[in-house]
């Protein structure tokens, strides 16, 4: 499982060159964890290939958090009453479930109690990613107050920081890097993971994107789709019949989510042996709006951000 994190201080600025970059990408993300991306309701921001999770801001400007998961990757969202600026799904895997937090703390005093309740209930694989605004020399080279919760967060929850001391973000004034940007997963999942920042381009924000790999393999992994469903040629006599056959097989004593996941899986696999796809040839540009003189300005930036 592939994940990206990033703190993309608005996606209305910066989107459109964020799809260029995923667009270019040899291995595309499995689920991309999003901060800060400025959006309000009545606002789109679709990434082709992908399903959208958003919590926007209520009011004010700023803020908001997004998760995009790549299509055919069986998952659920899980509803919270924090009053946090967080999204958390489930994600399901043949490893068992894995909760994946993506978390954003617009440099607030972090109370330990409501990041606890985010957890009480869970007791499965963790992925905690986001902008944390918090400091420690476990991850970085400074220590306040909320670096010193997530350590006692980290104790009581058994949850390893998967960061490597390498700065995240960009003081843009002073020429400084920071870690605030952390990667928090259970210690299952510790010694299969790798963590890395990537430094070409901040992609027009103050924060590197960050990849994470974690060593386990999605449940129903996601195809490469040919085109839609032709519900209109479906056989749905075979397609029930099939049905009813694989939904007998399924034990109903097994916990919930995996009765769910089964069910899900029996689906699709009947639907293929019942309803045919049509090919799709689309040669619609992810970025519709991007020119030959976009690259070259973003070129020309990043060549003076280096400098």
């Amino acid at each position: 499982m592939l994940i990206l994190q990033w703190n993309a201080r608005s996606l209305l600025a910066n989107g459109q060159e964020f799809k260029g970059f995923i667009k270019k990408l040899k291995g595309k993300p499995d689920i991309i964890c999003i901060q800060e991306t400025w959006l309000k309701p009545n606002l789109d921001f679709v990434i082709h290939g992908y399903s959208s999770i958003r919590k926007d801001r209520d009011s004010g400007n700023g803020g908001g958090c997004a998760v995009f998961i790549k299509e055919g990757i069986n998952h659920s969202r899980v509803q919270t009453t924090q009053d946090l600026e967080l999204i958390v799904v489930e994600i399901w895997t043949k490893e068992g479930n894995v909760k994946i937090i993506n978390f954003y703390n617009p440099c607030k005093k972090l109370e330990k109690e409501k990041l606890e309740r985010i957890l009480e209930h869970w007791r499965g694989k963790i992925i905690w990613c986001g902008d944390f605004n918090a400091h420690s020399t476990v991850w970085g080279d400074q220590e306040d107050a909320n670096g010193e919760v997530i350590e006692e967060l980290m104790d009581e929850k058994e949850l390893v920081c998967l960061n490597d001391g390498s700065g995240t973000r960009v003081n843009l004034g002073k020429g400084t890097e920071s870690a605030l940007d952390l990667t928090l997963v259970s210690q299952s999942l510790a010694g299969i993971s790798t963590w890395d920042v990537s430094r070409e381009s901040t992609l027009g924000s103050d924060h590197y994107p960050v990849f994470i790999n974690i060593g386990i393999i999605n449940e129903i992994e996601q195809e490469k789709r040919k085109g839609r469903w032709k519900f209109e040629k479906a056989v749905w006599n075979k397609f029930r019949i099939l049905s009813e056959k694989k939904v007998q097989t399924i034990d109903i004593e097994q916990p919930s989510n995996v009765i769910n996941s089964e069910i899900s899986r029996a689906i699709l696999e009947v639907a293929k042996e019942s309803i045919p796809k049509q090919c799709s040839k689309s040669k619609k540009k992810i970025v519709p709006l991007w020119t030959e003189e976009c690259t070259e300005a973003i070129q020309s930036r990043n060549k003076a951000f280096k400098l």
